[in-house]
């Protein structure tokens, strides 16, 4: 039997940020304290930023940034402190921003105090029952994370070296603003970055052990819409139709893989990034093609999966990956970000992430990773 579950409010449309307030009222039922956590650096005096303070007219706005990527433990505990008390949160950025939104919006009124409390937290899912919970509307300015249509929210535990989660249909946000033109002014490595990290999240959805065939239709057509114009954004990056054809991937790849969770290539990809430093979406797409050889064998209606990339080979799927990557300025050997023989055993020791590796239809034991890892070293 086939379930899909995504209660999600979704606008999108170019200029569709003008219609927060639509979705706003949709969350409150009277005006209150909206809480709009942002990315800070001059965000403040956008065109962006602006549109919303119009649309939470009547309401009392509190501004609150963080500028950082990846955030920490210690990011969570001092957003928790700032942000005060809020009725309803607005997050607007990137993967980051959109999922540190979510879990203010379900750890609200819970004391955080500590790195071990937010541990516990997340073991417990204490927040599961928090009746102080309050909605949250995403608005990304990325095309990649799909945080916005997902229940799982990421937090790096720096002292543990490992990438924790929290993981409940209670993250879903009440609404997702998509605006492609938020988008516009991405710099180019972020937005082959977020794209990749979004053709993987689409990927791995159609292959992981939910996998069902109405997730599969997201699946695909996020793949094909991300096989098939992002090389053209790349050389056009101003071009307001590519920008809507990937904002919409993102978005069908957010909604496959909020009901399968990721597999194998992301579960690899977070040792190398808290050990390498590569960007999310460079280290989940590097796996890509190894793994899809991998799954070969356990593929649902293999044919599918490969008309929507456009070849049968998973030779072109890489040079593909490696192409983007290098029109953005990435390295695409583990090698270009000062990989040693040494840090390969530490990223296989890094990579069976609880949920994620074991997600994958083709159990992967630590010989395979260190074989695809040596593969692009």
């Amino acid at each position: 039997m086939s379930r899909y579950h995504n209660p999600v409010r979704i606008t999108f449309a170019s200029g569709a940020l003008s219609q927060l307030r639509g979705s706003v009222e949709a969350a409150l039922t009277s005006p209150g304290r909206v809480l709009v956590l942002h990315r800070g650096q001059g965000f403040e005096s956008s065109p962006a930023f602006q549109t919303i303070r119009q649309q939470l007219a009547g309401h009392q706005v509190l501004d609150l940034p963080f500028s950082g990527s990846n955030p920490g433990l210690t990011d969570l505990l001092d957003l928790s402190h700032d942000a005060g008390d809020f009725d309803l949160i607005v997050a607007i950025g990137g993967g980051s921003i959109l999922d540190l939104g979510k879990i203010l919006a379900v750890t609200r009124g819970i004391p955080l105090d500590s790195a071990a409390a937010v541990r516990r937290m997340i073991s417990s899912k204490i927040f599961a029952d928090n009746a102080l919970a309050c909605p949250w509307i995403g608005v990304p300015t990325t095309s990649g994370t799909g945080s916005e249509v997902t229940p799982w929210a990421s937090v790096w535990d720096r002292e543990e070296n490992r990438k924790l989660s929290f993981d409940h249909p209670c993250l879903f946000a009440h609404s997702a603003i998509i605006d492609p033109e938020l988008t516009l002014s991405l710099p180019l490595r972020p937005t082959v970055s977020t794209a990749l990290d979004a053709l993987c999240h689409a990927t791995e959805a159609y292959w992981a052990k939910p996998s069902s065939p109405l997730n599969r239709v997201h699946s695909l057509a996020a793949i094909a819409l991300i096989r098939g114009h992002l090389e053209a954004l790349i050389d056009d990056p101003g071009n307001p139709f590519l920008r809507e054809k990937i904002a919409l991937g993102s978005l069908e790849a957010g909604l496959a893989f909020s009901a399968t969770r990721t597999t194998a290539c992301h579960s690899i990809s977070y040792p190398l990034t808290l050990q390498l430093g590569l960007d999310h979406g460079v280290a989940t797409s590097l796996s890509l093609a190894a793994v899809l050889d991998l799954n070969r064998g356990a593929l649902a209606e293999p044919e599918k999966l490969w008309r929507a990339l456009g070849s049968d080979s998973s030779r072109d799927l890489h040079d593909f990956v490696c192409r983007c990557l290098s029109k953005a300025g990435f390295g695409s050997r583990l090698r270009d970000y000062g990989a040693r023989p040494e840090d390969i055993e530490a990223v296989v020791a890094g990579a069976f992430t609880k949920g994620r590796m074991d997600n994958n239809p083709v159990d992967l034991k630590p010989e395979d990773v260190r074989r695809l890892l040596e593969a692009i070293q």
